[in-house]
């Protein structure tokens, strides 16, 4: 199915809320992030194993970190990341910002590519809802000169 064989108003809101969704996740890890940065806990931590999920027949295998790491209290945790790295080898440090009061709530920086990927989801959420906004604008005025 081609983008343009779409009814208008299905070229403008796909688009829209596509990029809704990708701001939508931005801004949950965003919140996440900014709550472990005030109540949180640095650790070092190393990357016990890596999981991998089938997401969906197409896209083939993502791969998850499972990261262990010892709290101030010494309490021990392994738990699979909520971040996916293609790049992160197991046995690799990676430095942990965890929750006290729920130390499986943490953060590990899987290194640049990973970093990456946060603002990303800013930039490509932005770009969709601008072009479902400009698609609309443009159909618009193209009906207009069309008249």
């Amino acid at each position: 199915m081609n983008f343009e064989t779409l009814p208008p108003l299905f070229q403008t809101l796909l688009p829209i809320l596509i990029g809704c969704a990708f701001l939508f996740g931005y801004l949950k890890f965003q919140k996440k992030k900014t709550k472990l940065k005030q109540v949180g806990e640095s650790a070092e931590g190393v990357v016990f194993d890596i999981n991998f999920k089938s997401e969906n027949i197409d896209s083939g295998n993502t791969s998850y970190p499972i990261i262990r790491f010892v709290t101030r209290n010494g309490e021990w945790v392994t738990e699979q990341s909520s971040s996916s790295s293609l790049f992160v080898k197991k046995g690799k440090k990676v430095a942990v910002l965890y929750n006290p009061e729920n130390p499986k709530e943490f953060i590990a920086d899987l290194g640049m590519p990973s970093n990456l990927i946060l603002p990303s989801f800013l930039v490509i959420g932005l770009a969709l809802i601008a072009f479902g906004i400009y698609n609309s604008y443009a159909t618009k005025i193209f009906e207009l000169l069309n008249t």
